[in-house]
């Protein structure tokens, strides 16, 4: 691999193309857990997705309301809100050690992430623990 090499990795590791491949494994994920759901509770609660413009959801839909986990991106920064309120979990791009694209978490100390780790941190609660 050539010096620089890492510029064109880099260039590539942008938000826009990160955010529509996490947006269609965050469908796929949402289509998954449905289908789980449905084998052990029918009648229970549904997920679904929902996309528009720089945003899309995964949404829990129970019998006393709904629960939405909203991603959005705004520049670089990829940011996860829970049922609209401030962000819990954001993120920036960055190239890791290895030249692979990854998320950085904006957290007193940052974390660098896989996809499936950022969408993981992102929809854990909203599968398993609502």
């Amino acid at each position: 691999m050539s010096d620089s090499e890492w510029v064109i990795k880099r260039a590539e590791c942008s938000g826009s193309k990160v955010f529509e491949l996490l947006k269609a494994e965050v469908q796929k994920d949402v289509e998954t857990r449905q289908t789980l759901q449905k084998q052990t509770d029918p009648q229970g609660p549904g997920f679904s997705f929902v996309a528009s413009g720089d945003t899309f959801a995964a949404i829990l839909t129970t019998r006393r309301g709904h629960d939405t986990v909203r991603f959005s991106l705004a520049g670089d920064t990829i940011s996860v809100s829970l049922n609209d309120r401030d962000p819990f979990l954001k993120a920036t791009l960055t190239l890791s050690s290895d030249q692979i694209c990854r998320l950085k978490t904006r957290e007193a100390v940052p974390v660098e992430l896989d996809r499936w780790q950022f969408r993981c941190k992102a929809l854990e609660e909203l599968f398993f623990l609502r």
